[in-house]
């Protein structure tokens, strides 16, 4: 497996894999560059990353639908966003932000914000 060294994705891995008793070998790859051409090589079975870096990292490669990304999520990283300074805006995308991780936390989703409303205790108010 093939993942950045020094990141907290070692550190998800070994939880994961070692929470099911399932051996297996890191490359530690500092440089991003590399560790991708490590990969595609063939030098790595998996690799591991966030998964928009793995929808990106995927498309060097000659046929990048080849190349599965698994569905199961082993870790949730905490990925954020960078505002120009400014504290209005900087309080807007915070927010907005949570609102978004926490509905997609518990399977909100423009399809069904409507049924979950309804259901809301905070709607009958």
């Amino acid at each position: 497996m093939c993942a950045e060294e020094g990141s907290t994705t070692l550190l998800n891995i070994a939880d994961w894999f070692s929470d099911r008793d399932i051996s297996y070998r890191v490359e530690n790859i500092a440089d991003k560059t590399v560790r991708l051409q490590a990969f595609l090589s063939g030098k790595c079975d998996v690799m591991a990353s966030d998964r928009t870096a793995l929808n990106s990292d995927r498309f060097p490669a000659p046929d990048p639908v080849a190349y599965a990304i698994l569905p199961e999520v082993i870790f949730n990283e905490p990925l954020t966003l960078l505002s120009q300074p400014d504290a209005e805006l900087e309080t807007a995308v915070y927010w907005a932000f949570q609102v978004m991780l926490n509905a997609e936390a518990m399977g909100v989703n423009s399809g069904n914000i409507d049924q979950v409303w309804r259901t809301s205790p905070i709607s009958r108010r």
